[in-house]
């Protein structure tokens, strides 16, 4: 493991999620991956259960795509995470962000 990855993993601009240690992001790009597909799938799969007379809207299915898509980049961002630490920071500063947005933690 490169010494500047230990670093920059320590960067925590939001103050809400401490990743000590550079062995903490991708276990973080994981969990964070997992959850954005989940929700994404939730997203579009609630919309066609909750009113199964009309298609999923427009508004519902641009939302699942986009989480469904960023939690596909994350995972691939997984294996990589260390050869590409700019990347890796820049995803967890996004999934950081989004996971505060979208559930208040």
């Amino acid at each position: 493991m490169p010494f500047y990855m230990a670093e920059e993993a320590a960067i925590d601009r939001a103050g809400r999620r401490d990743l000590q240690d550079a062995r903490h992001i991708p276990l973080f790009l994981a969990n964070s991956a997992v959850l954005f597909t989940t929700v994404a799938a939730l997203v579009v799969s609630s919309a066609a259960v909750t009113n199964p007379s009309s298609a999923v809207t427009p508004a519902n299915a641009l939302l699942g795509l986009v989480l469904f898509l960023l939690g596909v980049s994350l995972a691939m961002l997984v294996p990589v995470a260390d050869q590409f630490p700019g990347a890796a920071r820049i995803g967890v500063a996004v999934a950081t962000a989004l996971r505060a947005y979208l559930f208040g933690a």
